[in-house]
């Protein structure tokens, strides 16, 4: 199957914002993947590739949570900058690994937000912040046939 969606690039040098079309080929198993996705989902697989396994120390091999993939679209979905904050304001090791607690204080729902980073065939389409329900929203629009789902792009 043929995923078509937007990126917005706002015009942040230009001036001028404008929409790229882009799409992705996605094989069987991605679609149903994508169309089953929920929040609940999103979370957790973010806990579970979260939690005793990445610490709060940006450059560490052990910060990034592991990317999800479909076709050549890859989505970074972090939220080890927010258990970082809640630790320095508890002067807590940024060094030990995540734990449950930490995690589910941060993200526990559709409204929780991640930092996100978006590539297709490895150039960056998108960098910000979404919130958990946004994020599955757009997995779940571009499997579905109702409209084209937009990311949001910085140049």
């Amino acid at each position: 199957m043929t995923a078509e969606f937007y990126s917005h690039i706002d015009g942040w040098y230009d001036e001028e914002s404008r929409d790229i079309f882009r799409s992705v080929e996605l094989n069987d198993s991605e679609v149903a993947e994508l169309k089953a996705m929920t929040p609940e989902s999103i979370i957790d697989y973010l806990k579970t590739h979260c939690v005793g396994i990445c610490n709060t120390v940006s450059g560490q091999e052990k910060y990034f949570i592991q990317c999800l993939q479909f076709g050549t679209l890859k989505a970074s979905l972090q939220v080890n900058y927010y258990v970082w904050r809640d630790r320095d304001d508890r002067n807590a090791d940024h060094e030990a690994l995540i734990t449950s607690d930490e995690f589910d204080a941060v993200c526990s729902g559709p409204g929780s937000v991640l930092d996100v980073a978006f590539s297709l065939d490895g150039v960056h389409i998108s960098l910000g912040q979404m919130k958990v329900g946004e994020i599955c929203e757009f997995f779940n629009a571009l499997v579905g046939d109702e409209y084209y789902p937009t990311l949001d792009s910085r140049p």
